[in-house]
């Protein structure tokens, strides 16, 4: 393996994968973690998991797809007719993106809308239209999209009531995980096609709405909408509340929080060997899921030693567009390099599959 890879998983999937390995029937379930630029560290293992080894798959049944944010993007270009071509359109759509005048709401807002439209289609509505409606009947894949629907403070048109809310829910958040209690309401925007129904294990309730060709591509603006940074998204029939990224309540969402149980693999291609759950909880270094809300899950990451082979030996970052705002051509050659580099993450993760050599380098959570 080279130490490229960590695998970890929960108690029944470690039994499981230990017992049998790992194929793509196993699969029920694949989540998406929001972390902007930190994807193109995993875009070839991406790439490999739903181009080349998912086409293995013989089990008819649909799997779920659930992603905050850039895990939502990545994960509608991976349910595409032709997932390789789309998750590639995709990180080259990203990495496109020009802040080189001024790292503006109105800037986020016109470079968010042309990699969606990019990767989802041919840059015009017609394409998009086209893309949606090939997401929204693949019989492999049924898509749900993490958002946040606003309350209180936090739904205020008011840029300083907006920043008082994130204020507060910082205070709270260094004493437990109430952060956004009465700002906040987990919305999942769901495939109609699926039968899952969400319910609440973490307190926040979960509010679940249709993902249709008319909303679609609004549901997946607001599930990456910054608060502060970019306006919020507000739909037709629902006016009166603001919809923003999935990432304040599910950073890295983890199954345990709402998620129906299955006896089926959850499988999570994940930047960190850790999962946080809300946004505040990467400011709490000893905050992080535990196993009990990871039964399920295969978590497959980048190597310590892999990301320090990256140019800089890190992780790309959404500050990196700031960073580089002068030298813009520095940070395009970075991230095209680190995207090139991953697709040996892809090819030695299918070979520890295809030898059964997973079991014997798999983990517990």
């Amino acid at each position: 393996m080279d130490n490229l890879l960590t695998l970890a998983a929960g108690p029944m999937a470690l039994k499981h994968i230990r017992e049998h390995g790992l194929r793509p029937d196993d699969v029920g379930t694949i989540f998406g973690a929001s972390g902007a630029a930190k994807w193109l560290a995993i875009a070839g293992l991406d790439k490999a998991i739903f181009g080349d080894w998912m086409a293995g798959r013989t089990n008819p049944t649909p799997i779920d797809l659930y992603g905050t944010s850039v895990g939502a993007f990545k994960l509608a270009a991976a349910a595409r007719h032709a997932p390789s071509q789309a998750l590639a359109t995709l990180a080259q759509a990203y990495i496109a993106q020009s802040y080189e005048t001024a790292v503006t709401p109105e800037a986020i807002a016109a470079e968010t809308r042309k990699t969606l439209m990019r990767f989802l289609g041919d840059g015009t509505p017609a394409g998009v239209t086209q893309g949606v409606l090939e997401i929204l009947t693949n019989p492999r894949y049924h898509l749900h999209i993490g958002a946040v629907r606003a309350h209180g403070l936090l739904n205020s048109n008011m840029r300083g009531s907006k920043q008082l809310a994130l204020t507060r829910a910082f205070v709270r958040a260094m004493t437990g995980r109430s952060a956004l209690r009465g700002m906040g309401e987990r919305t999942v925007f769901s495939d109609p096609r699926s039968r899952h129904k969400f319910h609440a294990q973490d307190t926040y309730p979960v509010n679940q709405r249709a993902l249709t060709a008319q909303n679609f591509f609004d549901a997946l603006r607001a599930s990456g909408t910054i608060p502060i940074y970019m306006q919020p998204v507000r739909f037709a029939d629902d006016r009166h509340h603001g919809y923003l990224d999935g990432g304040l309540l599910d950073y890295h969402p983890v199954p345990g929080n709402f998620w129906p149980k299955s006896d089926h693999i959850l499988l999570y291609p994940h930047f960190y060997e850790h999962f946080k759950i809300r946004w505040f909880d990467k400011f709490a270094p000893w905050r992080k899921a535990g196993p009990r809300l990871l039964e399920n899950v295969v978590m497959v990451t980048p190597s310590a030693g892999f990301i320090r082979s990256l140019p800089d030996a890190k992780l790309p970052s959404r500050q990196d567009f700031t960073k580089y705002r002068r030298r813009e051509h520095l940070r395009f050659d970075k991230w095209q390099q680190i995207v090139k580099q991953t697709d040996a993450l892809g090819e030695t993760f299918i070979e520890l599959c295809k030898s059964g050599d997973i079991a014997a380098h798999i983990r517990p959570l």
